[in-house]
């Protein structure tokens, strides 16, 4: 384990099924889970998760169900702290038909509980956030047994194992009043082949650039980028530094927001990258256009 990062791994049959991990922020990774669901529980730290039709925001306190899918997870340094602390584990289809031979709560499969199947059948991940949680404190103390349990690895044994794995989809499947847990559980590893129009839309003002992209769509990138260009007739970098900058000016021009704000709200991580893409296409700095605006404005009235 190097300085950056730390990891405990506790296995079952031989197979790796729950970890705990710290590493220090920021960090940013990809996730491939193939054939494989994820249930994690965030102890520190806060990410952004890229997933194909989403994003969505993670905070100390949040479980994450994760299905077979692929995601960009990026972990960001906070002000007071930077290390980043969760316990994740790692769902297959032979562990949950050993646990639930009948489908999760009986259900049989190929049943699936009744939320809308076009929603939840799009869906690459669900959470439950802090502030659903933090009122139970079953959640804490089954927290403080798995982190007792993996500093005494050796009395976890798999009978023992079993009961936790089936303790915390239990307590989750409580704590859920959405039941979207419950759906995503029945679908976790139903094939998911996500559009690119929708991919492309839902990530066209993150950080996500168009090799990512590609990733959340299964795809190579150059088979991303012949496919984006034939429905878009242009290249996948062209059109979203356009579409960003497009949206950035009408911001600039169109409210109070501070020029920060704007160029992270528009997918740009980096001020001065902003402001020199910005004048490449408009002419002019955020800053500058934005004066002479309001110099404008001053006049007209």
């Amino acid at each position: 384990m190097s300085e950056r990062s730390q990891s405990i791994g506790v296995k079952l049959d031989n197979h790796f099924v729950l970890g705990k991990r710290i590493f220090k922020a920021p960090m940013s990774y990809q996730d491939s889970l193939i054939d494989e669901a994820r249930l994690i529980i965030i102890l520190k730290g806060h990410s952004t998760l890229f997933c194909a039709g989403e994003t969505i925001e993670l905070q100390a306190g949040d479980i994450l169900l994760m299905r077979a899918d692929n995601f960009i997870n990026q972990w960001h340094k906070d002000n007071q702290d930077s290390i980043v602390e969760f316990i994740g584990f790692r769902l297959t289809s032979q562990l949950l038909n050993q646990l639930y031979p009948k489908g999760i709560l009986g259900v049989e499969k190929g049943e699936h509980t009744s939320i809308e199947d076009s929603a939840i059948d799009q869906c690459s991940a669900v959470k439950l956030s802090s502030d659903q949680l933090k009122c139970s404190m079953l959640l804490a103390n089954y927290i403080q047994s798995i982190e007792a349990y993996m500093a005494e690895v050796e009395i976890f044994n798999n009978n023992l194992i079993r009961l936790k794995v089936i303790e915390l989809i239990e307590l989750v499947l409580a704590l859920d009043k959405t039941r979207k847990v419950k759906a995503l559980l029945e679908r976790l590893f139903s094939a998911n082949q996500p559009q690119l129009q929708k991919v492309v839309q839902a990530h066209l003002f993150t950080p996500v650039k168009s090799s990512e992209l590609a990733f959340l769509c299964h795809m190579s990138e150059a088979t991303f980028n012949r496919k984006f260009k034939q429905i878009y007739g242009t290249s996948a970098n062209k059109y979203l530094m356009n579409k960003r900058l497009e949206r950035a000016h009408h911001l600039v021009m169109n409210s109070s927001r501070s020029l920060t704000e704007i160029a992270l709200e528009c997918g740009f991580i980096e001020q001065s990258y902003f402001s020199r893409v910005f004048k490449q296409k408009f002419a002019q700095t955020p800053s500058t256009l934005r004066k002479d605006n309001e110099r404008k404005l001053q006049i007209d009235e």
